[in-house]
């Protein structure tokens, strides 16, 4: 999948962030270490700034979950 660019997962993404704004809902991204091998998994670094960065146009908080359960508690 990734091997023909970020095209495709990218949207997926950001679609999923605008819905989780527009229902004021979480979204989780689980992202291994391994994944910022560029060897291993091309495109990938380069995926996860770019949902980072649109995530950050939506205004939307961007942080470890422990840190979301004290915001919330």
């Amino acid at each position: 999948l990734m091997s023909d660019g970020n095209a495709l997962p990218l949207e997926i993404g950001k679609e999923l962030l605008r819905t989780a704004q527009s229902e004021q809902a979480i979204v989780t991204f689980l992202w291994h270490p391994r994944f910022f091998n560029t060897v291993d998994f091309p495109g990938y670094q380069s995926l996860y700034a770019e949902l980072v960065e649109f995530a950050q146009e939506l205004d939307a908080w961007i942080g470890p979950c422990r840190d979301l359960l004290e915001r919330v508690n």
